[in-house]
């Protein structure tokens, strides 16, 4: 299916090529990886012009004695091999930091045309493949069509070889030596998607339920500590390829977390019982860039299933049934990158919708209920690496119970509210 696009697309952008020049030269793309793209592109470039062989420019460069960047001597060299256009590149920088450069020089006159520019730190060369082809081919639409006849050739060829201090700052200021000037804007970058995400640490929680009915006890536990892991998988967004060629669909990916609190002792009427706290979640979640920047935010709006247990050892001594809810959420999260994205800050806020409550609504205890509640986090990440992250974070949960007093214990409603916190590291990919 590529294969034919790319055909389709060739044969449009040879529609515009009657009006552009016929020979143009690839001097080819310095760094890293740059060889095997100024040959795809030279191949490509093939089936639209008469290319002039890089190693033909070079010679008659070095005979003449004009290979500096000066446009008299790139018109010069251009003007003995009849080339119409000059098209050189680099690959620059490290990393995230990486840019590909390219330029476009009127054989006629020796000036740049135009300048791309395509940052590195989100795609790979042979991502861009088509994209520069394209743009190249609309650049050399603003090249002339006729190259200086043999008499104009024989006098440039004769003029003396361009000298004097504003040419060899002009040099200085050229990409390579290929007669290149170019500039090292790069294009802004879309906020990378991560591709995995894992973290552990520890997390304090307290819980509070209330009944509207007085004769039913209530329950206030104090701050328990636990631990928490968490961690999110976006598949296509594993290759930066793939996320380059599928956006939207890189932007889709699983996230889910795991609590479980250390063992507590409640003591309640006299009664000395112990508990276990846990709670997880699971969700699939999108991501919504809210701009083009490094800087731009995200709307992360989620769907997915969680459950929230408390269970004592003794419910029946302590007054207090057991809950096991059963929820499914529907929330919206955001995100900003900020002080050079080394700090992210988050907030999410999500409906939860009761699907079952445990052994609260047992007949034996307070019967049939519906119920619903909220779930709201903030967070504030650090990440001193690309790959390493630190993140505390706050979370408040409600949940409301409304019961149909079928119920061995009556109430006719009950709020469940859980505050906690965690201290979080680990590491993105």
């Amino acid at each position: 299916m590529r294969l034919g696009i790319f055909i389709a697309a060739l044969t449009l952008l040879a529609a515009t090529v009657s009006a552009a020049p016929h020979r143009v030269t690839l001097l080819g793309v310095s760094g890293v990886g740059g060889s095997a793209f100024a040959k795809a592109l030279e191949e490509s470039l093939s089936e639209l012009y008469d290319l002039v062989p890089a190693d033909s420019y070079r010679a008659r460069a070095t005979e003449l004695g004009r290979s500096t960047a000066a446009p008299e001597d790139v018109r010069a060299v251009c003007a003995a091999i009849s080339s119409n256009a000059l098209i050189g590149g680099a690959v620059t920088g490290r990393g995230h930091a990486r840019v590909l450069v390219m330029a476009v020089r009127d054989g006629a006159t020796g000036e740049v045309v135009a300048r791309l520019n395509y940052n590195l730190a989100q795609r790979s060369l042979p991502v861009l493949h088509d994209r520069v082809l394209t743009d190249l081919v609309k650049a050399l639409e603003h090249v002339k069509m006729v190259v200086p006849d043999a008499e104009v050739a024989e006098e440039v060829k004769r003029a003396p070889a361009a000298k004097g201090r504003a040419s060899e700052e002009k040099d200085e200021r050229t990409a390579q030596p290929l007669g290149l000037e170019v500039e090292r804007r790069a294009e802004p970058a879309r906020g990378r998607v991560v591709g995995v995400r894992v973290g552990v640490g520890i997390s304090l929680l307290t819980r509070y339920l209330s009944f509207s009915s007085p004769s039913a006890p209530a329950y206030g536990g104090g701050t328990i500590a636990g631990v928490r892991t968490e961690g999110a998988v976006f598949p296509l967004a594993l290759s930066r390829e793939l996320q380059e060629e599928h956006p939207i669909l890189a932007s889709f990916g699983v996230v889910g977390s795991y609590e479980h609190a250390f063992e507590l002792s409640s003591a309640i009427r006299n009664v000395q019982s112990s508990a276990q706290v846990s709670r997880w979640s699971v969700a699939l979640v999108g991501r919504i860039p809210l701009g083009r920047g490094a800087y731009a935010g995200a709307l992360i709006p989620e769907t997915g299933f969680s459950q929230l247990s408390f269970s004592s050892a003794s419910p029946v001594d302590v007054g207090v049934p057991n809950v096991e809810y059963s929820l499914v959420d529907l929330g919206l999260g955001f995100e900003q990158p900020v002080f050079k994205r080394i700090v992210l800050v988050g907030a999410r806020v999500a409906y939860l919708a009761l699907v079952d409550a445990g052994d609260i609504g047992a007949r034996t205890q307070y019967g049939a209920n519906t119920g619903g509640g909220l779930d709201a986090e903030a967070s504030l990440s650090i990440a001193p690496l690309r790959w390493l992250w630190i993140s505390v974070s706050a979370r408040y949960t409600l949940i409301d119970l409304s019961f149909a007093g079928a119920g061995a214990r009556f109430t006719s409603s009950a709020q469940d509210q859980w505050l906690g916190g965690a201290l979080e590291v680990g590491f993105a990919l």
